[in-house]
């Protein structure tokens, strides 16, 4: 077949347009001043394997001794106890002051695990409480004793809420002793130091 050169100029005008969508359907476009990727390096190796990272220590036991503790719920707390307090921390010994905290919500089917009557006898109780426009969720770690003093470690989650006003107890007891004071450590930080009244030793 003779090809004239007005034909050769039209086919190589289509085979140039035809090379030019090619290399644009697999080409991603890059905006002005924006920087390309790097070509690909011409003998590409396999990545070397990442450096184990070092084993952490195992943490440290709290120290002193361990002590029993009980958990209560189903306890709201008195408004006119500290109510412009986001937080308060007490220590209670005698039924007296714990009703001038705390009141009992009963409710239907309520399973709530309470005082039992003449626990002040022989316990004392630690609380914490948190206000605000959060729900928190409380979970002891542990309760200890060193030099008198009386270790409360325990977490504190807030789920917030825009809606209304919480006052949130964790109220845990712990058997009566020659302690001098109480120390609250939340979510590992220590936040309050309570001195006890002598009159919480046992006689």
């Amino acid at each position: 077949m003779e090809i004239t050169a007005g034909r050769w100029v039209a086919l190589a005008a289509l085979a140039a347009l035809g090379l030019a969508l090619s290399l644009a359907a697999g080409c991603a476009w890059t905006p002005e001043g924006a920087v390309p990727p790097a070509a690909p390096p011409a003998s590409p190796t396999a990545p070397a394997p990442a450096a184990p990272s070092p084993a952490q220590p195992p943490a440290a036991p709290a120290a002193g001794s361990p002590l029993a503790f009980d958990i209560y719920g189903g306890y709201f707390v008195s408004n006119k106890f500290e109510p412009k307090a986001e937080t308060s921390f007490v220590v209670i010994q005698d039924q007296q002051a714990f009703d001038m905290v705390f009141g009992a919500a009963f409710v239907m089917r309520d399973k709530s695990h309470r005082l039992p009557p003449g626990v002040f006898d022989t316990k004392i109780v630690l609380a914490a409480i948190h206000r605000g426009k959060a729900v928190w969720e409380y979970a002891v770690q542990d309760v200890r004793a060193e030099g008198g003093v009386v270790t409360l470690r325990y977490t504190a989650t807030p789920k917030p809420s825009d809606s209304a006003q919480f006052a949130c107890p964790l109220i845990v007891s712990i058997e009566k002793g020659p302690y001098a004071a109480v120390r609250f450590v939340e979510n590992d930080k220590p936040v309050k130091k309570v001195e006890i009244a002598p009159a919480a030793a046992p006689r």
